[in-house]
């Protein structure tokens, strides 16, 4: 393939000694070769300069100076980037050794603006899975496309602006959602792209994330043209959020609503999901008198633990009584649907705790 398109790639990195030289090398060693590279280091005092200068040879441009945070960091190095396409992966994180590739060749073939794929998910444990994102109209509800794996020209930013720092968590998803209702032209990849490690800013602040996030859609939300549509999801993402600050606060409260559905005998439940939200509620729930049994996945793959237990496929689960919490993102109704069609009745989703908490005021 013609390395015919310069892509500016942008680490930002603060005290990352442990994680940064998975980056740069993951960067560096890029089956594409026309890559700037671009680290903008926050001051770091714990060694991660050493490990900088260590790689200096393949970067093209560097500097160690204090920042206003993660996304004024990320705007310097947007404004040092001569490439005609811009990546950023955090000193966190690491691309596919073919991420850059694949994404070029998606450039050269379709008019697009944004390209963006999926990621590995990296937890805490050594576990791992798949995020592969939504469709775009989620995104009046979540972040439905992965920072860590989008790629966008040069002359986008030029047009629309960089990172916000009013946001100071969720300036990536005020970007995304910007573009999105300005109309620029995004193209999903099914391919993984990029590998995040949890435990992140956003991961430590869930509070102030969701009231970010409200702050976002609620600014963007004239902008819609589907606005019934929008306004509904926004509804659904306003609900959700009280509810999940709420039994973080107090946990025992989710106890009390799951035994208000299965009886006040309830010990445990399966929880079906093995992702973000699968763990949120594990985590919530190990603060209560409910355990969590297992996780059932549909795309168990090779995984044998997700949070120190055992991942089971729906056809490993022998007995029709067992009790399941559905804690997705998306995809909810349909594993409802899928538990009918096999004889289990003791489910209950996110959405219907939403709900039966509401009602109960």
């Amino acid at each position: 393939m013609v390395d015919n398109i310069r892509v500016s790639i942008i680490t930002v990195v603060r005290n990352g000694v442990m994680t940064i030289e998975q980056t740069i090398q993951s960067v560096l060693q890029q089956t594409y070769k026309n890559i700037e590279y671009i680290i903008i280091d926050g001051a770091s005092t714990d060694g991660t300069q050493e490990i900088i200068k260590q790689y200096e040879k393949g970067i093209a441009y560097y500097v160690s100076e204090p920042d206003g945070g993660i996304y004024d960091a990320m705007n310097k190095g947007i404004r040092q980037a001569t490439g005609e396409v811009i990546g950023i992966i955090n000193s966190d994180d690491w691309y596919e050794r073919d991420a850059v590739e694949k994404i070029v060749e998606i450039f050269c073939k379709e008019d697009v603006e944004v390209v963006h794929g999926n990621m590995n998910i990296i937890g805490a444990e050594g576990d791992k899975w798949v995020r592969k994102a939504g469709v775009m109209e989620e995104l009046w509800y979540h972040m439905a496309i992965w920072h860590p794996t989008v790629f966008v020209k040069k002359s986008v930013y030029e047009q629309y602006g960089v990172f916000d720092t009013e946001y100071k968590i969720v300036s990536d998803y005020e970007l995304i959602l910007r573009l999105y209702t300005n109309d620029v032209k995004f193209f999903y990849l099914n391919n993984i792209i990029a590998n995040f490690r949890t435990g992140g800013i956003t991961h430590k602040q869930s509070a102030v994330t969701r009231k970010e996030v409200l702050e976002v859609v609620n600014k963007y939300i004239n902008s819609c043209e589907d606005n019934a549509n929008a306004a509904m999801l926004i509804y659904k993402r306003k609900k959700l959020a009280i509810f999940e600050e709420k039994i973080e606060e107090d946990p025992m409260m989710l106890e009390e609503m799951l035994k208000e559905y299965f009886g006040e005998d309830l010990a445990s439940v399966a929880i079906f999901g093995a992702g973000v939200w699968g763990k949120k509620y594990n985590n919530i729930l190990q603060k209560t008198n409910i355990g969590v049994e297992c996780f059932i996945d549909n795309n168990k793959n090779d995984r044998e633990l997700f949070c120190k237990k055992e991942i089971r496929s729906l056809n490993q689960i022998t007995n029709k009584d067992q009790i399941i919490l559905i804690a997705v993102k998306k995809g909810a109704d349909e594993i409802a649907m899928q538990l009918q069609s096999v004889g289990f009745i003791n489910y209950v989703t996110v959405e219907n705790l939403v709900e039966k908490y509401e009602e109960l005021g």
